[in-house]
């Protein structure tokens, strides 16, 4: 879209010509995305290079969820022990350690989705600024990290607690 001309310091109001959005499905994402490009060539760079942009979510974007009826759901078959908390759905199986505060598996429609939980685990690659003005001394980048401690994290859990809400929902808080 061809812009007109505004002089430093000046604005002006802009028409932006939208497609019709009458065949989109009700709560379809609609994103705008503006780009400023060159349009003469110059000392620093040619015509077509970008040099600004902008994206913005237009009205209608937001997702319309029907709300859930709990009582059509299907029950929830509910086990737990000390070492792990397994909920059971038709096609879904979730087991959660509840000691190390990690799931162990989640199955969908016998397709593992997770094999094991996410783990607590600790590095930054070194950056220039470690460099310290001079040669990067690894051994030095070492021992700052133990002696933050940061080469001995374990993971805790202070409590964990499981609540039926219902014959086809629990939440599961970790605390």
């Amino acid at each position: 879209m061809e812009l007109p001309r505004v002089d430093p310091g000046e604005c002006c109001e802009l028409v932006i010509p939208l497609e019709d959005w009458s065949q989109l499905l009700v709560g379809a994402e609609r994103v705008l995305t503006l780009e400023f490009m060159l349009d003469t060539d110059t000392s620093w760079a040619n015509r077509g290079h970008e040099v600004a942009w902008a994206q913005f979510r237009l009205p209608g974007s937001e997702r319309m969820v029907p709300p859930v009826n709990l009582a059509r759901l299907p029950r929830l078959r509910f086990q737990e022990s000390f070492q792990e908390i397994r909920v059971k759905g038709p096609d879904f199986e979730f087991v959660v350690d509840p000691l190390h505060g990690r799931v162990i598996s989640w199955i969908y429609e016998n397709v593992p989705l997770i094999v094991s939980g996410p783990l607590l685990v600790f590095w930054r690659a070194p950056t220039d600024n470690d460099r310290g003005g001079g040669r990067l001394n690894r051994s030095s980048l070492a021992d700052q990290w133990r002696r933050a401690g940061l080469n001995a994290l374990q993971h805790r859990v202070d409590g964990f607690s499981v609540k039926k809400l219902s014959d086809q929902l629990r939440n599961l808080i970790n605390e």
